[in-house]
């Protein structure tokens, strides 16, 4: 049932005319499910060389997900992992480096810390998050 559901997808995002390659069920715009591009993601990204820094980067928001009280929180995360995952192994298949996750931006207010009264205290602020933190 699972490969008869990979397979109607890849023939389902295949174009008549382009090459028949597992690069084509991990196109953004093939209108496949995130879930099945992660299974053929994970089962083509090596887990050794340059992509083992990925792995770990993806385990890490699995970690960080996982540790998640929030349950919204830790779809988010998993979500984050997964699509994290994807861009690796389309950058893999296109020989090009290994992407690393996304940095979301914080709110666009001061970032600078407060402290209790509203006094700028010392320190700098982090602009982006590039993973959550530990809970």
């Amino acid at each position: 049932m699972i490969l008869d559901t990979m397979i109607e997808a890849f023939f389902l995002a295949w174009r008549p005319g382009e090459p028949l390659t597992l690069s084509t069920c991990l196109r953004a715009d093939a209108g496949i499910d995130p879930q099945i591009q992660a299974v053929i993601s994970g089962a083509i990204l090596p887990p050794f060389g340059p992509s083992a820094q990925a792995w770990c980067e993806i385990h890490q928001l699995l970690r960080y997900a996982d540790a998640a009280g929030d349950e919204d929180r830790r779809a988010l995360l998993r979500e984050r992992a997964r699509d994290h995952l994807v861009r690796c192994a389309r950058a893999h298949l296109a020989g090009k480096p290994l992407p690393r996750p996304r940095r979301r931006a914080q709110a666009s207010e001061d970032r600078r810390a407060t402290g209790a009264h509203g006094a700028r205290t010392s320190g700098t602020s982090r602009d982006t998050e590039l993973l959550p933190e530990a809970p």
